[in-house]
C-alpha cells in the first residue's frame, strides 16, 4: 500500500509538473520581410564638347554651350570653327525604380587640359532633362539637383556649361574628366 501511495504521489506531481510547463508555453506570430532596391544606372549617352574655336592673340573668350541644342556663343576674342569636331551636349541616360526620388551630384566645375600643361576651365553647368523647357544651374556649393524617375524608372539629361579661354591660351587638343552620380533620395 506504501508503494502504492508513493506511485499515485510521483503520478501527481509530474502531472502537475507537465501541466505547469503548459501553462507557461506561449506562442506569437512573428512578421518578416525585406526590401529588394533595384539598382540605379547612369549612362553617357555622348560626352562634353565645345567643338573647334578660333582664338585671337592676346586676347581672352569664353564658349557657352547651350543645352538645349548644343548651339554656342562665342565671347570675347573667339570665334567658331567648321575644323574639327562638332559641339555636343554630354547626354545621360538614368535607370532605376518606378517612380523614385534621386539626387544627381556633379561638379561645379571641370578642369580639361592639353598634352603639355595648359588648363582651361568649364563652369556655370546647367542641365536640362528630358522634356523640359528650361535649363537647371549647377552653382557652386549647391552641385545637387532632385529629380524624380518616371513610371517606367527612367530619365535623361542633356548638361551645358561655359568654357573659359585664357588670353595665352595655346592651341591644342584640351580634354579631361568629371564624375557624375545619381541614387536614390
Amino acid at each position: 500500500m506504501k508503494n502504492l501511495l508513493k506511485l499515485i504521489l510521483v503520478t501527481v506531481a509530474l502531472g502537475f509538473t507537465a501541466n505547469s510547463k503548459a501553462q507557461t508555453l506561449s506562442t506569437a506570430n512573428a512578421s518578416a520581410g525585406a526590401t529588394i532596391i533595384v539598382p540605379m544606372t547612369l549612362t553617357e549617352q555622348n560626352s562634353l564638347n565645345f567643338g573647334s574655336t578660333n582664338k585671337k592673340l592676346g586676347v581672352a573668350g569664353s564658349v557657352v554651350l547651350s543645352t538645349a541644342d548644343a548651339s554656342r556663343d562665342f565671347n570675347g576674342g573667339v570665334s567658331g570653327s567648321s575644323f574639327g569636331d562638332p559641339a555636343t551636349n554630354a547626354v545621360f541616360n538614368i535607370t532605376g525604380a518606378n517612380d523614385s526620388s534621386y539626387a544627381i551630384t556633379l561638379p561645379s566645375s571641370i578642369t580639361v587640359m592639353e598634352p603639355g600643361s595648359m588648363t582651361m576651365t568649364i563652369n556655370e553647368l546647367k542641365i536640362r532633362f528630358s522634356g523640359a523647357a528650361q535649363d537647371i544651374a549647377i552653382n557652386e556649393g549647391s552641385n545637387s539637383v532632385s529629380k524624380m524617375l518616371n513610371a517606367s524608372g527612367n530619365d535623361s539629361f542633356r548638361l551645358g556649361g561655359k568654357l573659359n579661354i585664357g588670353s595665352e591660351q595655346l592651341a591644342g587638343s584640351y580634354s579631361g574628366t568629371y564624375s557624375v552620380t545619381v541614387d536614390y533620395n
